[in-house]
């Protein structure tokens, strides 16, 4: 005799998109006995952990990652020169959906090839993100 498998596979479908939708702040998901745990992106754990909005996330994390010395020049020559930070808000952007920290470390890592810190306000002045502050950042908050 042979069971209908199709209205249980239906049921069960119905019932892991019903929890998928339940999904709670803390990323796990229950529906009866099944619990599925989502991973969080760096960006929603920093989100989170700071308690700033998804929009100000790029913002957030260059100000938190800049050299304590360097904030006020840098808020200067972004007004004067926005593009000289495109590479860097672009490395911000890069490691936002990720959530592994091994991950982070290997996108910084190209991120450094692609873009070599050069310059005198770069290099020596430190006008630039900190990437040890990112990936220190990931490691505290990403598993």
């Amino acid at each position: 005799m042979q069971l209908p498998t199709e209205p249980i596979v239906a049921g069960l479908t119905r019932a892991i998109l019903a929890a998928l939708d339940r999904v709670s702040k803390s990323g796990v998901i229950s529906s009866g006995s099944v619990v599925i745990v989502k991973e969080l992106t760096f960006k929603e754990v920093v989100c989170r952990r700071h308690g700033i909005a998804p929009a100000d996330f790029v913002e957030f994390t260059f100000d938190f990652c800049l050299f304590p010395y360097a904030r006020p020049a840098v808020r200067v020559l972004r007004a004067l020169r926005p593009s000289f930070f495109a590479s860097d808000l672009k490395m911000i952007e890069s490691v936002a959906d990720i959530s592994d920290r091994k991950l982070v470390q290997k996108t910084l890592d190209r991120h450094r090839e692609n873009f070599p810190v050069r310059g005198l306000l770069r290099r020596h002045l430190c006008l630039r993100l900190s990437g040890k502050k990112v990936l220190r950042l990931a490691t505290k908050l990403l598993p």
